[in-house]
């Protein structure tokens, strides 16, 4: 093995001395190249590889000059890009003329020259590239002016040659659309360029196009070169260079040339900015155009007077316009054509610029020309006249508001085309009317002859009407209400809420929810047109339904807006709670999203209506669970409204509901469950609650003492008027133990333990008093039947009690009695001490106290026909309060009396030497009038025993 190896090595040492031999042979003999010259040269004599190195500016200008169209448009179309980059001087220096030259040679070529009208219009445009290339400007401006001339001389050229060729139209043609498109170039930099530029380059091309030698369009777009440039050159240039180009421009022969320049005619006189200057420059060329044989011409000049009217002085419009007008209108009326509807659509403003310099004789001009147009405007005919007369009606429509105003005193003539209006067959008229029915109701509110043209036009069902008058229906409703209720007619309070509530299906139904959002934010004015009852029971359904299923999300933000609004003016604490449990429960915890995040809409507007302690008792707790809702859109909303409440605190008092507020954003940033962007949102939420700082003024108490005051006047209203209307009868039973009654005194009332009577007569009449039923306790005759036994005395009390007096208050009946009968009649007495008799009343006050028994249910009836002759010494006159009223009455004979004496519910006992029967007071039922008709009285008694 030993010697193996030996041999190895040895072998392996000469391989690398063979190796070292070779390598330096190698080394000695140079190396051979060997080169395709023949594939290097076609390689530098590819095009494509020249291309690609070459710069952008070098390829452009190579492409200019042999290119074909499309490359010579891609060129033109980078020039902007490489001015842009660090060749652009050099850009500018040959690219340029090299662009001037390409459109030079083809001059017939539009592609090219409406490219590159494109191209500089953009760089002109362009503020970084004007900054940078300074008087960039002048010089694109001086080549667009030398591209309009070199198409000028290339016309000319063609018209010079004899020999018609085929196509020479066509290229006659493409000329002047590729000079159109430079000057249409100018018209939309012309307020970039400077005002010496205008001058020695602009106007001078605007005098050469407005030539009549022209063609058409270059006149049309002289006109528009004009308009742009009036817009911001000074007056005394446009009176010294515009204005000749404009008197040239309204006398040419072709009618559209006229309509342009009528058309801007305004702008012109507007940029003059004197009246004088607009009367010596301008009015001759209005007169001039009003006169025009032309009814497209003279319906421009006439719109555009119409803007410029106020422009001109007084003495202009008075004596020279007023009489042109005058003259037009009169022509228009003998023929009845399309110029009629014109005048009418413009016959509003003028009227109204006119109105002060105008004597009584030119106004009554005014009104029985406008008169005799809605006249024509209603008359029946066909074909295209029938046309004319529609838009007729629809501009004298649109002035109805401006005649109404200039001529009130007038209105009685005016007020039959309102109805005409408003029950117009075409929609589009009745469409106009409603848009603008506010403003005639607003000039006559007292009018109530406007009621039925507007509650017809509601009846009418469309919903381009409605949509119209629900954005001016705050402004309506307050009118409207009072009208009806002062003028109560054929139309009742009770249609008009219908009405609404039809309009409100109807713009529910359709696409126009702006108009529903607008209909919804108008009933907020119903708090001071309609009763509270009426409201809780008409209105508040409807809105909850709105805030529950309408689709449109303004719109139920606008109904609970609405709802809450209503909410602050209702009294009744238990119809405000529901309508609180309403939103907590129907939208806070609702199983649909929308409607959760609803809730926090409420909850804003909750925030902003109502105090804070409104806000803190009924929402607070539900806003701070949806921060913990499943949806990541309602959590995110409802923390990034936490810190409005906070905004809205007060410290310390209000320390527990921060404490609330901080802990709830503490959860959701512990949670686990947040993905990174809702994390991110919750985060900055979070920064915003800590930076608001709490509230310092005393704004929150304001909105306290007004609800407070609200409230509490709406319970005081609804008190009053329930005891002034609704006076209740409560009687007792009174027993030995008790003590001596006292009488109370409660507004307009004094009220015994055992009877509540009015001290004052409070109505002298009432419209109900033969219709209500009326009950009253009185002391049975024989002649009267007993069909069944009393039941027991009322009970009912009022909701709010009169506060008690210390001391007892004489009662204000005139007695006849002395005092010591009175105690002989008091030891008598077994059951309760008798109240002091009655005396003779005034008819006055008899009629007072029936009407308002009658009102109330309650009836007392008292008359001076007939006294007993023991009521002057039966019964004393001491100051006790009355027990109850003994009121007898005859069914036989045609008068009432009151009786000498009273008794007490429990046991009848007589001081007088009448002879009556042995049994108790009754409760009588009447269905008649006791004023009217005592003889016809049919009453019901049933015993109390």
């Amino acid at each position: 093995m030993v010697a193996a190896t030996e041999m190895d090595g040895e072998s392996i040492v000469d391989i690398k001395h063979d190796q070292i031999e070779d390598d330096e042979t190698e080394e000695k003999e140079p190396p051979v190249m060997k080169l395709d010259f023949e594939k290097l040269f076609k390689m530098a004599e590819d095009p494509d590889l020249e291309e690609l190195l070459r710069s952008p500016l070098d390829q452009a200008l190579i492409n200019l000059e042999d290119g074909t169209e499309i490359q010579k448009l891609t060129s033109i179309r980078t020039f902007p890009d490489i001015l842009d980059t660090s060749d652009g001087e050099k850009c500018l220096l040959k690219m340029l003329p090299a662009i001037q030259k390409c459109l030079k040679i083809e001059k017939s070529n539009l592609d090219l020259h409406c490219e590159a009208a494109v191209v500089y219009k953009s760089i002109i445009q362009n503020e970084d590239l004007v900054k940078k290339f300074q008087g960039i400007v002048d010089l694109l401006l001086e080549n667009i002016l030398q591209n309009i001339q070199n198409q000028k001389e290339h016309h000319t050229q063609e018209k010079e040659k004899i020999v018609i060729k085929a196509g020479s139209s066509i290229n006659n043609q493409m000329h002047h659309l590729s000079a159109a498109a430079w000057l249409e170039t100018i018209v939309e930099v012309a307020d970039k360029l400077s005002l010496s530029s205008i001058k020695l380059y602009v106007v001078p091309v605007i005098q050469t196009q407005a030539e009549p030698v022209q063609r058409v369009q270059r006149r049309i777009i002289a006109t528009k070169i004009i308009h742009k440039l009036a817009l911001f050159l000074p007056p005394n240039e446009i009176r010294k260079e515009l204005c000749p180009i404009v008197t040239t421009l309204c006398k040419d022969a072709n009618s559209n040339v006229r309509v342009a320049v009528a058309q801007r005619l305004f702008v012109i006189a507007n940029a003059l900015k004197n009246s004088h200057d607009v009367v010596s420059c301008l009015l001759p060329s209005y007169v001039h155009l009003l006169n025009d044989e032309e009814m497209n011409v003279r319906e421009a000049a006439m719109n555009s007077l119409t803007d410029a009217f106020s422009l001109f002085t007084r003495d202009a419009r008075k004596h020279t316009l007023f009489s042109v007008i005058k003259k037009l209108t009169e022509e228009a009326l003998e023929k009845k054509n399309e110029g009629l509807a014109v005048i009418s659509n413009n016959f509003g403003k003028w009227s109204w610029e006119l109105n002060e310099l105008l004597d009584q004789l030119d106004k009554s001009w005014v009104l029985n020309t406008y008169c005799k147009m809605v006249q024509i405007s209603d008359e029946l005919c066909e074909g295209p006249q029938k046309n004319i007369r529609n838009v007729l009606k629809k501009t004298c429509c649109f002035n109805y508001p401006c005649m109404l105003t200039m001529f009130k005193k007038h209105v009685d003539r005016l007020l039959p085309f309102l109805e005409m209006f408003c029950t117009d067959h075409d929609e589009e008229v009745r469409v106009s009317i409603a848009s603008s029915y506010h403003e005639v109701l607003t000039m006559f509110p007292d009018k109530p002859d406007l009621i039925p043209p507007f509650i017809e036009l509601l009846h009418g069902g469309s919903s381009d009407v409605i949509a119209k008058i629900s954005h001016n229906l705050s402004k309506i409703l307050p009118i409207l209400y009072e009208n009806v209720k002062e003028n109560p007619g054929r139309t009742t309070v009770q249609q008009v809420d219908r009405l609404l509530l039809g309009c409100n299906q109807i713009l529910r139904t359709s696409s126009s929810w702006r108009s529903h959002e607008a209909f919804l934010k108008s009933l907020k004015t119903l708090t001071n047109c309609i009763d509270e009852e009426v409201i809780i029971d008409t209105f508040v359904p409807l809105l909850r339904k709105e805030v529950l299923n309408v689709r449109a999300i303004p719109c139920r933000i606008a109904a609970c807006e609405t709802l809450l609004i209503l909410l602050k003016s209702i009294s009744k604490a238990d119809t405000r709670t529901e309508i609180m449990q309403f939103f907590n429960e129907e939208l806070s915890t609702h199983s649909c999203c929308y409607r959760r995040i609803t809730y926090i809409d409420v909850a804003e507007l909750v925030l902003s209506v109502f105090s804070k302690r409104i806000f803190i008792q009924h929402f607070l707790d539900d806003t701070l669970r949806l921060t913990s809702d499943p949806v990541s859109n309602i959590r995110i909303r409802a923390i990034k409204f936490l810190p409005k409440i906070k905004s809205k605190l007060i410290l310390p008092e209000d320390e527990e509901v921060l404490l609330k507020i901080e802990n709830s954003v503490k959860e959701q940033l512990k949670s686990t469950e947040l993905n990174g962007p809702t994390r991110a949102l919750i985060n900055q939420a979070a920064v915003e609650l800590s930076r608001c700082e709490t509230c310092s003024d005393s704004e929150d108490n304001k909105k306290v003492n007004e609800e407070e005051e609200l409230w509490s006047k709406k319970k005081e209203k609804s008190k009053k008027e329930s005891k002034i209307r609704k006076p209740s009868i409560r009687s007792r039973l009174r027993t030995k133990e008790e003590p001596e009654e006292e009488e109370e005194v409660l507004g307009e009332f004094v009220r015994s333990s055992s009877l509540r009577i009015p001290t004052q007569p409070i109505r002298a009449t009432s419209p109900w008093r033969t219709e209500r039923k009326a009950i009253a306790v009185v002391r049975p005759q024989p002649v009267i039947t007993v069909r069944s036994q009393s039941p027991s005395p009322m009970s009912y009390r009022s909701p709010s009690p009169a506060p008690k007096e210390s001391a007892i208050r004489p009662s204000r009946l005139p007695l006849s009695s002395a005092a010591k009968e009175r105690d002989k009649l008091r030891k008598t007495a077994t059951d309760a001490p008798p109240p002091p008799a009655r005396s003779a009343r005034s008819a006055s006050v008899v009629a007072s106290r029936r009407s308002d028994a009658m009102t109330s249910s309650t009836s007392s009836i008292s008359s001076n026909s007939f006294t007993s002759p023991l009521s002057s010494s039966s019964l004393p006159s001491s100051g006790y309060g009355l027990r109850r009223s003994a009121t007898s009455s005859s069914a036989f004979a045609g008068s009432s009396y009151t009786s000498t004496s009273s008794y007490s519910l429990m046991n009848a006992r007589s001081s007088s030497n009448i002879r009556r029967p042995g049994y108790g007071l009754s409760h009588v039922s009447s269905l008649s009038t006791f004023e009217r008709k005592p003889a016809q009285m049919s009453c019901r008694v049933r015993n109390l025993d």
